[in-house]
């Protein structure tokens, strides 16, 4: 079946079978936009990625809703719960790493090893701006008993050609809710990802 696509007002593309390999592999990255809506700032004087981690992910949320609050001037945040926390370590992992060992050594210690949550928050603007946005909102963690992990970088994107090739497949969902609405959405979601 041939079906068309609109791409522009001067014109169509026809999705012919030699272009449905580029939709399969798209994972989700193609889609019909039917309304946008854009927000535009200045682009910030700088940016630091910190990465924090929590002993759950309750006290992430919890954190993240009193900086709101507080009007902690946050970047974009990304908390991982405790599978995708406990999978992104052991993706780090190496047999033969000592340091990293004993590091995770250590995070058992201090009771952050099976439910911990990791957080990683941007914060931008000028170098004062940062520091104060980052001292205001460690603050407010440090009263969780966060644990500092400190500046990191972006994320490497997932081997997902090599874990298909081994059967394995990665889901990552992303959500706007409500604060109110957020642990209950999470608790459907994650039972329905166990089910």
């Amino acid at each position: 079946q041939t079906c068309a696509l609109p791409i522009s007002p001067q014109g169509t593309v026809t999705l012919e079978s030699g272009f449905r390999h580029v939709l399969s592999a798209a994972r989700g990255g193609l889609g019909i936009i039917t309304s946008a809506r854009l927000r535009v700032s200045p682009k910030p004087a700088g940016e630091d990625r910190c990465a924090y981690l929590f002993r759950d992910f309750a006290a992430g949320i919890a954190v993240l809703r009193q900086a709101v609050r507080a009007g902690v001037a946050l970047g974009s945040v990304s908390l991982a719960d405790d599978g995708a926390t406990t999978f992104e370590r052991a993706m780090q992992r190496r047999s033969w790493d000592i340091a990293r060992r004993l590091f995770e050594a250590w995070l058992a210690l201090r009771d952050f090893d099976g439910g911990a949550a990791r957080l990683t928050v941007r914060f931008r603007g000028s170098p004062e701006q940062r520091r104060l946005a980052r001292k205001d909102f460690e603050a407010l963690a440090n009263k969780a008993g966060v644990l500092r992990l400190g500046r990191t970088k972006p994320p490497h994107p997932y081997p997902r050609d090599q874990f298909l090739d081994q059967g394995l497949g990665i889901d990552h969902l992303e959500s706007r809710v409500t604060w109110s609405a957020l642990p209950l959405q999470y608790a459907d979601r994650k039972s329905t990802r166990l089910n």
